[in-house]
């Protein structure tokens, strides 16, 4: 709306009045038509549309009546006495004036059950009930100088410990039966894991373990026998007498010497180095003396610098697993060691029966030495997996029916090498062509190398597919004899001698082959004419093509019958079928048309065309030319006005018998229905191939389908086609969808989910 004021006109002054314009009429329609609009009211010419709008709409200040459900906002605590008060707040002051006090609303929160809760005071404690259950009595907590409230408590299911914090937001955890039993010793005894430490003595089961006070040194023995039995762990000392330890040299045991091992010595023997019999150490420990062992012996690692001869078995491994092994050789000399494993197996003292050996290597990488076996042969009797290559002068392998994997390198190369001194000359092998479904890809390859060890050619493929074999090179086979009638592969001098020279698809000769059986799309002949035989393109027949200056065809129909396009000259031809001649039937002078009525060869001849008669036209005897009536049906010859005169009667005949039944002409039917041919055309469909009318196919068919492969229709339509419904073929949840239509096929997506038997819809153009 504007801001504008008017003024009346005063001639007495000569002050205009206020001039009403179109701008101001159109603005005060404007907003008039917008009250009504806005309460979805569409303005006409009636009169009292915004009067009858704001009493509908709005309640008068006197007296309101109001409808619906008028809405207003929570009175607060302080609300004048006169203002709309809400059903809650009504409800509220209801009940604090029945009940005497403000009531506080049970149930109603997040989690809350409409049950009923009871609180009550049993003359000690404050006590809560649930329906009919019993819950027990309120906590209350205390709060003093010298105590912290309790605010939360609950179980901290990480810590696996029961949790409170206390008022000023500290949390304490309180410790459980159970994890005092998992991290302390009970003073009445048990069992402990890791280390004990021990400051002065201590008695565990008999055994006491202190530290001796002449010596300093930490003694093992038994308590009652503290002397005579015991065992020091960190100094050299001895037994003096029986009640005092000194240090000294001539040890009967002691468990320690400079280098910190664990040391059992000699006493007999002097010495540091001579009196050594046994040293252990956390990482390894040494024998100084010759081991003989009457049973058996099981040790973590076994080092010896000399020769150990191990009279039965030698076990490597424990019950727990882990990494074991054997190792042979020198590790620190930096020098080329020939390691090797002698294997005695016939009872006399050869060198050797089987020797495994280890020769040559590398300072900076595993793995670089050579491997030799030395026997008179090598059996393996399991499944033998070679990651690199195998130089052999011959494999064997007992039984080449059962299962012999040569290579599985997965979707890359898998070759097998023929080699000479080093370098290649043949390789067989499966190709890396991506393996896409439908048995593609995988293929076997022959490839030929040249004296340097580069790619000379691959002479033979062979697709795993189809089967079909391709020679990339020329192919040799020896020259038969032409009097070779067998499966040998024919050479080209053997096609050569025997057929003659074929050019472009033509076969040329000199001589006149004779072929037992051939195959030929057309047989031309060239000796002077121009003339050939043939059959059309998808159809049965035979046709002999002719030129004397203008083509003529002699069609012979899969029916048997014969279209001619030039003359017949015959002494005389015999036709039991029906021949249909285009052009003159001659006879000459003084021969004879007729129908055989000898024997059972009755017939008639009957001509589409004029018969010119130079002579005598005989039937039965007879010679007839005038026009007999209709009701003639003897063996007359009929003209043409006879003819004329039956066909018209005829026609008006079957005129009136097609009107009395109700049946249609020929011309109505044509008028109304499409011919059969058409409808052929359109409708006749095979097997997944279903034809429509107006240019369209539909094709159903299965597939069985993997995630990305593509799919081909059973026939390529014209172009893309309009739709593909897919639906699987099982009672299954799986995702899919069909992308990358073209006329011949299309990608199908299976989500997270192997080979699936669908159903496929297909429809647009043929």
């Amino acid at each position: 709306m504007f801001n504008k004021t008017y003024q009346d006109p005063n001639p007495a002054i000569g002050q205009q009045g206020t001039k009403l314009t179109t701008t101001d009429m159109n603005t005060i329609v404007s907003e008039l038509n917008a009250i009504l609009t806005s309460h979805g009211v569409n303005p006409d010419n009636s009169s009292g549309q915004i009067s009858n709008l704001l009493n509908k709409t709005f309640a008068p200040l006197n007296s309101p009546t109001l409808t619906g459900t008028p809405l207003t906002s929570q009175p607060g605590s302080s609300a004048p006495a006169n203002q709309i008060a809400t059903v809650d707040y009504v409800n509220q002051k209801a009940m604090q004036a029945t009940v005497g006090f403000t009531p506080v609303q049970q149930g109603g929160g997040d989690w809350m059950a409409n049950n009923k809760v009871y609180i009550g005071w049993t003359g000690s404690e404050l006590i809560a009930q649930v329906d009919q259950t019993q819950l027990g009595g309120f906590v209350f907590q205390q709060e003093d100088d010298n105590t912290y409230g309790i605010r939360k408590i609950g179980f901290n299911h990480v810590a696996g410990t029961t949790s409170a914090q206390d008022s000023s937001g500290t949390w304490h955890y309180l410790a459980e039966q159970n994890w005092v039993q998992g991290q302390y010793l009970p003073l009445i005894g048990g069992e402990i894991s890791g280390s004990l430490k021990v400051d002065q003595s201590a008695t565990i089961g008999g055994i006491s373990l202190q530290q001796d006070s002449s010596t300093s040194a930490h003694v093992i023995s038994n308590a009652g026998d503290h002397y005579y039995h015991s065992i020091s762990l960190d100094n050299d000392i001895y037994r003096t007498d029986a009640t005092t330890w000194s240090q000294g040299t001539g040890n009967i045991m002691t468990f320690t010497d400079f280098s910190g091992h664990f040391m059992f010595r000699d006493s007999s023997t002097t010495g540091d180095m001579a009196s050594r019999v046994l040293s252990l150490a956390p990482a390894s420990s040494t024998l100084y003396s010759p081991l003989a062992v009457s049973g058996s012996l099981t040790a973590n690692d076994i080092t010896t610098t000399g020769q150990a001869t191990i009279g039965k078995a030698l076990s490597v491994g424990a019950s727990s697993g882990g990494t074991m092994g054997i190792e042979l050789g020198d590790t620190t000399n930096g020098q080329n060691n020939t390691t090797y494993l002698d294997f005695h197996s016939f009872g006399v003292n050869h060198d050797f029966d089987a020797r495994i050996s280890a020769s040559g290597g590398s300072a900076s990488a595993t793995g670089q030495a050579s491997l030799n076996f030395q026997a008179a042969s090598a059996i393996f009797s399991c499944p033998l997996s070679v990651s690199g290559k195998i130089t052999a002068g011959a494999l064997t392998t007992p039984n080449l029916t059962s299962n012999l994997s040569i290579i599985d390198n997965g979707s890359d190369w898998a070759t097998i090498y023929l080699s000479n001194s080093g370098k290649n000359r043949w390789t067989i092998g499966k190709s890396n062509a991506a393996e896409t479904g439908n048995n593609a890809g995988g293929d076997l390859v022959i490839s030929a190398y040249s004296d340097s060890n580069t790619l000379l050619s691959t002479p033979l493929t062979i697709s795993r597919n189809s089967g079909i074999v391709s020679v990339g090179t020329g192919l040799q086979v020896p020259t038969v004899s032409t009097s070779d009638n067998s499966k040998n592969a024919a050479s080209t001098s053997f096609v050569h001698n025997y057929v003659g020279t074929i050019t472009n698809q033509t076969l040329q000769t000199s001589s006149t082959p004779t072929f037992q059986g051939a195959f030929l799309k057309t047989l031309a002949f060239n000796n002077g004419g121009n003339s050939s035989v043939y059959q059309d393109t998808n159809q049965g027949n035979v046709v002999i093509h002719t030129n004397n200056g203008s083509d003529h065809f002699a069609i012979f129909n899969p029916d048997g019958s014969l279209n001619l396009g030039g003359n017949i000259t015959s002494g005389q031809a015999t036709i039991n079928g029906a021949a249909i001649v285009n052009g003159d039937v001659r006879v000459g002078q003084g021969n004879w048309l007729y129908t055989n009525t000898i024997g059972s060869y009755n017939g008639t001849v009957a001509f589409n065309a004029g018969v010119l008669v130079n002579g005598n036209l005989s039937v039965g005897g007879e010679a007839w030319y005038q026009t007999h009536g209709n009701e003639d049906n003897g063996t007359h010859i009929a003209t043409t006005a006879f003819a004329h005169n039956v066909a018209n009667q005829k026609a008006n005949d079957v005129q009136s018998w097609v009107n009395s039944q109700g049946y249609g002409t020929t011309n109505w039917v044509n008028a109304n229905y499409v011919p059969w041919s058409s409808y052929q055309g359109d409708f006749g469909s095979s097997g997944n191939i279903w034809n429509f009318a107006y240019g369209n196919r539909m094709e159903p068919f299965q597939v069985n389908a993997t995630d990305n492969m593509r799919v081909n229709f059973p026939q390529a339509f014209g172009s893309a086609p309009v739709a593909i419904l897919i639906t699987p073929a099982q009672d299954i949840d799986v995702d899919f969808a069909a992308y990358n239509w073209d006329a011949s096929g299309f990608t199908i997506r299976v989500v997270n989910r192997g080979a699936t038997q669908f159903s496929v819809v297909a429809f647009g153009p043929k």
